[in-house]
């Protein structure tokens, strides 16, 4: 499947995205199911969440994808997404949910997801100001 074909049909996936268990793991198991392409998805991911589609649910999706992939030891969205995660807590949408992923974030730290030193430098990007060029 071409890259384009990917961004088209992700951008639908999230169009279509609610709050529901079963529609997070929809969407998410379609993004594992084609993880030949997980740098472009987690890129579309992160342009997706900087738009108008909802903060909660998108963290929800990233998630279910990177614990599901972790448990399946294939670290490659896990990876991907401490890209953007650093940025993505920067968004003021992102700031507005700030308790819920905190939540996430301890999820994460306590289950050994991510390190301490990234856990450290996500949550103080989250405390700071936001950030004006994102």
């Amino acid at each position: 499947m071409a890259k384009e074909l990917i961004i088209e049909k992700l951008e639908r996936k999230f169009a279509s995205l609610t709050r529901s268990k079963e529609s997070i793991q929809a969407v998410s198991s379609w993004m594992i199911n084609n993880d030949e392409f997980y740098e472009v998805i987690v890129e579309q991911w992160f342009i997706s969440l900087s738009k108008d589609i909802n903060a909660l649910t998108m963290f929800y999706v990233a998630n279910e994808i990177i614990q599901s992939c972790v448990r399946r030891k294939a670290p490659q969205y896990r990876d991907a997404f401490a890209k953007v995660l650093e940025k993505a807590v920067c968004l003021a949408k992102v700031k507005e949910i700030k308790p819920d992923v905190c939540r996430l974030l301890s999820i994460w730290r306590e289950r050994e997801i991510y390190d301490e030193e990234f856990y450290q430098k996500v949550l103080n990007k989250l405390n700071s100001e936001v950030d004006a060029f994102i």
